[in-house]
């Protein structure tokens, strides 16, 4: 906090008088600069100065209305003060200050570090005391006090005499839920180095004993990332229902790193001892969110402005208790060529990959397979009578190797798109219209003996127009025709309103996986994005087949008012089931998401979350928040209501009920000191809610 000198000045001492008004400095052991109304001698040969003080020791401004100063002892003293030093917002009021050349002592103390600078918050105490050679100020039979109030009393402590981080507690944290009763933690700030830090978190948790959980970061020039890790016990809970070891625990690195301007390397690895690890503690236990799995992924690359190489390792860790074992990348290396001139980019992408069986915690199955894929291709573009030609041929050689067969595929493509602008002006708006027609042709291959590998249909409009399948193990068959057009309009205002349209057409039966054919949808598609003003947007996606159930609709609105916003998100499938690949059965979704937020003035806020499952009359998930907040400090408190499946009765009789997850959470941010809980914010972000 105080940047003293150690250097000792040789005293020195001028006048100046302007209206009434004293300045003057001296130095011994730290300078001080000080003006005052009146200067005079006591009997005791001390400096005096009186009427409107002002004292700068360093960085410390004294305002006082007499400040004794013994030269020849190098010691001084005033009464009824005030303070500040402002680099770090500390300010306040005492009774008494003795200073000296090794330190400053301030007894019967009211301070605080809002910076505010308003008494909303602040702590009394007998004395506080620093010097030049201290990394803090410490203090004595302090009172935490807030909006006159006492919340708490330490009969000793210290914090930092800088704006640099130190060791020291944090606040506390309370959560309350139907799921794992009250759970307490106090986390403990380590700071290890400029660069390294760490964050130990002890807890409690009523219904599930007793754990800790670490927060590991680090940063250098050439790399950085955060490891975070977790125990817990003996959760007698886990134990009861599902009759497994109550130890459990989780580990979380993401590690980023350049070697050099061309070369990389990103670590993403995370494990649980169980598939209800994250299921019970989500992220507030191991800074991983609710997911369906824990990715464990290693990527090294290298780049250039002609070449592109990865080596990459694709696992995860599958966290659904019903899950299965799935394939694995061990590893994948990419290695691509490319190259272009004024008329042609042409090169040669290629992948190597070795798939193994795993993932799951509840099977054994284990399958391995080696796939090897080399595409050349040639793209060529020309513009010419306002229309732009574009053509791409490419053609896949790929070989499989299976446990106990091996299948060879040569399949090529042929992509060509033509499109076309037109501009139309008037004293209103301006108008871009762009039709096109896209050609797509790749004929039949056998691939009845290739195993499933990650595939799917992606949902994106684009994918209709470029990719049908997610995963290069399957080539549908292509002869398709896409008929579509853009539309652009903007006006004086800036208001901006695109359309697309498009068509897809084709003569291909579908696509004949593991002697299955699927039909792949032909869609009537269409995109609206309408910006009316700069604080409201509306998106919509709309896609028609003549199989409907690949007949989707997604909808987005958003509006900031001056005192409000609203978000809503609406989405409707025919069969979910479709784009996966899967025709067991029709599975509907019809769901809306909505945020709304109010801001009733600067104290009050309200937010609001809702997830509602229309097809099945189900609230999925509700998020409440209340805050209030002024210059000092923020207050926020969190009803949370989520449903999930029961899975205790899903694994031990085979019953699929819904299981309601309730939750009180609190929020206390004193502005300049620290914070207990997590901001509402964080909940309402979520996509699951823990």
């Amino acid at each position: 906090m105080f940047n003293f000198s150690k250097k000792i000045f040789l005293i020195s001492r001028y006048y100046f008088l302007f209206s009434l008004i004293i300045v003057g400095s001296l130095s011994f052991g730290q300078k001080i600069n000080y003006s005052a109304g009146k200067i005079s001698s006591n009997l005791e040969e001390n400096l005096v100065l009186e009427n409107s003080v002002s004292i700068q020791i360093d960085n410390l401004s004294i305002t006082t209305e007499k400040f004794v100063l013994d030269q020849q002892n190098q010691k001084g003293y005033s009464e009824s003060l005030s303070f500040l030093v402002e680099e770090n917002n500390f300010w306040g009021e005492a009774e008494r200050l003795n200073f000296s050349n090794e330190n400053v002592t301030l007894n019967d103390v009211s301070f605080s570090l809002c910076p505010c600078f308003e008494k909303i918050w602040w702590v009394e105490a007998s004395e506080i005391s620093f010097s030049e050679d201290s990394e803090s100020v410490n203090f004595k039979n302090a009172k935490l006090k807030v909006l006159g109030k006492t919340i708490g009393a330490w009969p000793k402590g210290s914090f930092p005499a800088s704006s640099e981080r130190r060791s020291g507690f944090l606040l506390p944290e309370i959560n309350i839920s139907n799921k794992s009763g009250i759970d307490a933690s106090i986390p403990y700030y380590l700071n290890l180095k400029k660069n390294l830090d760490a964050t130990l978190e002890p807890r409690y948790i009523s219904k599930r004993g007793f754990g800790i959980s670490n927060e590991f970061r680090y940063l250098t020039n050439t790399f950085n990332g955060v490891i975070n890790s977790s125990i817990l016990t003996n959760d007698e809970e886990y134990k009861d229902n599902y009759n497994k070891n109550s130890f459990r625990w989780s580990f979380n690195l993401i590690h980023s790193q350049t070697f050099n301007k061309n070369s990389f390397l990103e670590i993403k690895y995370a494990n649980v001892s169980d598939t209800f690890f994250l299921n019970d503690f989500g992220g507030d236990f191991n800074g991983t969110s609710k997911t369906l799995y824990a990715p464990q992924q290693f990527i090294i690359s290298n780049f250039s402005n002609k070449h592109k190489a990865v080596l990459k390792v694709n696992a995860f860790k599958i966290v659904n208790p019903q899950g299965v074992n799935q394939f694995q990348e061990l590893p994948k290396i990419e290695l691509s060529w490319f190259e272009k001139n004024k008329l042609f980019n042409y090169g040669i992408n290629s992948y190597l990959s070795f798939y193994r069986k795993g993932g799951a915690f509840n099977d054994n199955e284990k399958e391995k397979l080696d796939s090897y894929h080399v595409s050349p291709y040639l793209n060529y573009s020309t513009y010419r009578n306002s229309i732009l030609t574009e053509v791409s041929a490419k053609i896949n050689l790929s070989k499989f190797n299976l446990e106990t067969s091996s299948i060879e595929r040569i399949q090529p493509e042929l992509k060509m798109k033509f499109s076309k602008n037109f501009i139309k002006k008037n004293i209103s708006n301006v108008s871009f219209l762009k039709p096109y027609l896209l050609f797509s042709f790749s004929p039949q291959k056998n691939q009845n003996d290739i195993p499933l590998i990650n595939s799917g249909i992606s949902m994106l409009q684009n994918s209709f127009l470029i990719n049908n399948l997610i995963g290069k193990n399957f080539l549908p068959e292509k002869k398709d025709l896409i008929l579509g057009w853009t539309n652009e309009i903007y006006d004086s205002k800036r208001k901006f309103l695109k359309f697309n349209f498009s068509k897809k057409i084709s003569s291909a039966k579908g696509i004949r996986i593991l002697d299955k054919t699927f039909i792949l949808p032909e869609p009537y598609n269409l995109d609206l994005s309408y910006l009316p003003d700069k604080k409201s947007t509306f998106n919509l996606n709309l896609k028609i087949n003549e199989e409907r159930d690949f007949n989707t609709l997604s909808l987005n609105f958003e509006k900031d008012l001056s005192a409000s916003s609203f978000v809503l998100n609406y989405f409707w499938a025919e069969n979910i089931n479709s784009y996966l690949l899967n025709d067991s059965a029709i599975k509907k979704l019809n769901q809306l998401n909505a945020e709304f937020r109010f801001n009733g003035n600067y104290k009050y806020n309200f937010s609001s979350k809702i997830i509602y499952d229309i097809e099945n009359s189900n609230l999925t998930n509700l998020v409440l928040g209340l805050e209030y907040e002024n210059p000092g400090l923020k207050l926020g408190m969190a009803l949370i209501h989520s449903k999930e499946l029961d899975w205790i009765k899903v694994l031990n009789e085979s019953i699929y009920d819904d299981y309601n997850q309730e939750s009180f959470r609190i929020y206390f941010e004193l502005k300049g000191l620290g914070s207990l809980g997590r901001p509402i914010d964080n909940y309402i972000k979520r996509r699951t809610l823990n």
